[in-house]
C-alpha cells in the first residue's frame, strides 16, 4: 500500500510560548523557524531577539509590538523586505539583517533614533534610504557586497558614524555630503567602480584607517584625509550638509571662531554664497 504524499510543513514558534511573558531574550537561531507569529511581538519586555538562520521570508507588521527591543538579529534567512513598522523599534540599538534578499531599506528605519549598529552586508540593495541619515546615534553602517551604486546625500548627517563599510558594491561616486563624518575611524570602499573622489574627503581625519584600493578607475592623486576637522570644527559639517545652509546666521560666531577669521573679513560671506566661496577656499591646495 502507497503512502500519501507527505505535505512540507511550516515551522513556527512552539504553542508553549503563546503566552507573552516577562523573559528579556529570546534565542530562536536555526530553528526551521519559517514563519514568526504575531503573538511573539506581544512580548513587550523583550530586548533582544535572535531570528538568525532560520528560512524567514517576512517579518510580522506587528514587530513595532516589540518597544523595548534593543537587539534584533534575523542574519541568513529569506527576508525581502523589512516592514515598515520596523521604524516604531524606537528603542533598537543594534540590527543584524545581513544575508537575506533584500533589495531595499524602508524609508522607516530612519526612525531608529537610538540605533547604533546597522548590518546590511550580502543582500541585493541598489540604495540606501535617504531617512538613514536621521539615525544621528549610528556608530557602524556595514553594508559591503551589496549593488549600491551611491549613498545618500543625507549620510553626511550620521556625525557620530565612526565605522562605514561599503567594501564589494557599485559605487561609481560618494556625495560630498560625506565630508561632514568628522568623526569617522575606518572607510573601506575597495572593490567598486569609483572614477574620483569628492574634495570634501579631505575634511576626514588623516589617522583613519582609509581603504580605496581595487577602484580601477580611480585616479592615484585622488584626494586624500587631511583632517582639515582639526582647525575648523563644526564648520566643516555647515559647509557640507546642504540643510544647514538654512541655519548658517545661527553659525556666523562659529565662523569668527575659526583660523580662517581673516579670510572672513567681508560681511558678503555670510550668506549661502559666501559659505560656497569658503567651501571652495578650503579645497585648494
Amino acid at each position: 500500500m502507497s503512502r500519501p504524499p507527505s505535505r512540507k510543513r511550516t515551522r513556527e514558534v512552539p504553542v508553549s510560548l503563546h503566552v507573552a511573558d516577562d523573559r528579556r531574550e529570546f534565542n530562536l537561531t536555526a530553528t526551521q523557524l519559517t514563519n514568526l507569529p504575531d503573538y511573539v511581538c506581544r512580548f513587550v519586555n523583550l530586548q533582544r531577539l535572535h531570528l538568525s538562520g532560520n528560512k524567514l521570508v517576512e517579518l510580522p507588521e506587528a514587530i513595532d509590538g516589540l518597544v523595548n527591543l534593543q537587539m534584533l538579529s534575523c542574519y541568513r534567512n529569506q527576508l525581502r523586505k523589512l516592514p515598515e513598522t520596523i521604524g516604531g523599534l524606537v528603542n533598537l540599538q543594534r540590527l543584524d539583517c545581513s544575508g537575506n534578499k533584500l533589495v531595499e531599506l524602508p524609508e522607516a528605519i530612519g526612525g531608529l533614533v537610538n540605533l547604533q549598529t546597522l548590518y546590511c552586508s550580502e543582500n541585493q540593495l541598489q540604495e540606501l534610504p535617504e531617512s538613514i541619515g536621521s539615525l544621528v546615534n549610528l556608530q557602524t553602517l556595514y553594508c559591503p557586497d551589496n549593488q549600491l551604486q551611491e549613498l545618500p546625500e543625507s549620510i553626511g548627517g550620521l556625525v557620530n558614524l565612526q565605522r562605514l563599510y561599503c567594501y564589494r558594491n557599485q559605487l561609481r561616486k560618494l556625495p560630498e555630503t560625506i565630508g561632514g563624518l568628522v568623526n569617522l575611524q575606518r572607510l573601506h570602499l575597495s572593490g567598486n567602480k569609483l572614477r574620483k573622489l569628492p574634495e570634501s574627503v579631505m575634511w576626514l581625519r588623516d589617522d583613519m584607517a582609509f581603504d580605496v584600493t581595487e577602484n580601477p578607475e580611480l585616479p592615484v592623486d585622488h584626494p586624500r584625509p587631511r583632517s582639515l576637522h582639526r582647525t575648523l570644527g563644526p564648520l566643516i559639517q555647515l559647509l557640507t550638509v546642504p540643510a544647514y545652509f538654512q541655519c548658517y546666521e545661527a553659525r556666523v560666531p562659529v565662523l569668527r571662531s575659526t583660523p580662517l577669521e581673516r579670510f572672513l573679513g567681508s560681511e558678503s560671506l555670510f550668506d549661502v554664497h559666501g559659505l560656497q566661496a569658503i567651501r571652495d577656499f578650503l579645497c585648494m591646495e
